[in-house]
C-alpha cells in the first residue's frame, strides 16, 4: 500500500506488482479499467509527487513530501536543499525572494502579512530596496526563526491585522500583503520608525501611478485614528 505517499506510489507504478485497481480488474475480467475513485486517487497522488519535486519540503511533515528527516539533512549537506527555517527546506534552485519567503513563513504562520517597505516594493510604489522582509503578526504570536534572510516582525492587534490586506498566490502557496492603501497608512503611522520620507515617496508614486483608492485611504486612516494628521498630505499630493 502507498498510504498516500507519492514517492511510494511512483515505486508501485514502476514495480511488477499491480496497483489496487489493477488487482480489482484481474479478479473481475469484465472490469478492464480502474473505476473513477481509483483514477482520481491516482491523479491526486501524482500531483503530490510532482509538487514534492519542485516545491518547498516541510521536514515536520516528511510523509507529505515523501522524504524522511535524515534524507532532508543529507540533501542539505549535498547542497540540493537549503534550510530556510527549523524543519523547513527549499530546493536550492528556488529563488528565495521576499515573496517566496513570505509563502514559506505563511506555512507556519498563516496570519503573517507582508507590510511597510516590503509591501511598498511589492506594489511598486517605492524606490527603496528593503533591508529586511517586513512582516506583521498578531500580538503574542512568535515569528519563526529564518536562517536565510533578515526578517523584522511587527506585533499587530488581532482585530487590526486583517484590515486592508489581500491574499496572493505564488510558486509555493498563499501569502498576505497589505493593500496599497493600508500600506500607505501604515507607513504614516510608523513614520517615526521608518522615516517620513518613505511615506512621502510612496504617496507621490502612488498618485502618479493611480494605484490608490482614496475613499479606502480615508476609511483606513479613520479606523487607525490618523485621519486628521494624514489628510493634509493627501490633499497636497492631489492638488
Amino acid at each position: 500500500t502507498t498510504n498516500g505517499n507519492p514517492l511510494a506510489l511512483m515505486l508501485a507504478i514502476l514495480s511488477p506488482h499491480p496497483l489496487p485497481c489493477q488487482a480489482k480488474a484481474s479478479a473481475n475480467p469484465s472490469r478492464t479499467r480502474c473505476d473513477m475513485e481509483d483514477l482520481l486517487t491516482f491523479v491526486r497522488l501524482m500531483l503530490q509527487f510532482f509538487q514534492m519535486l519542485i516545491k518547498t519540503v516541510k521536514g515536520s511533515t516528511g510523509a507529505r513530501g515523501g522524504l524522511a528527516r535524515s534524507t532532508l539533512y543529507n540533501h542539505e549537506a549535498d547542497g540540493r536543499l537549503v534550510r530556510v527555517m527549523p524543519g523547513v527546506f527549499a530546493d536550492e534552485s528556488l529563488p528565495l525572494t521576499d515573496e517566496n519567503l513570505m509563502q514559506i513563513i505563511s506555512m507556519k504562520q498563516p496570519e503573517a502579512t507582508m507590510n511597510l517597505v516590503s509591501a511598498l516594493a511589492f506594489h511598486g510604489i517605492t524606490t527603496q530596496i528593503p533591508a529586511y522582509l517586513s512582516v506583521s503578526l498578531p500580538k503574542g504570536t512568535r515569528m519563526p526563526k529564518v536562517f536565510f534572510s533578515p526578517v523584522k516582525a511587527w506585533a499587530c492587534k488581532p482585530g487590526y491585522i486583517r484590515k486592508g490586506r489581500k491574499a496572493h498566490t505564488g510558486e509555493i502557496g498563499k501569502f498576505h500583503v497589505t493593500t496599497p492603501e493600508r500600506t500607505l497608512v501604515d507607513c504614516f503611522r510608523h513614520r517615526n520608525k521608518i522615516g517620513l520620507d518613505i511615506f512621502l515617496e510612496a504617496l507621490h508614486l502612488g498618485v502618479q501611478k493611480r494605484v490608490f483608492n482614496y475613499a479606502e485611504i480615508e476609511r483606513l486612516s479613520r479606523f487607525f485614528h490618523v485621519e486628521r494628521q494624514i489628510t493634509p498630505y493627501i490633499t497636497t499630493a492631489l492638488s
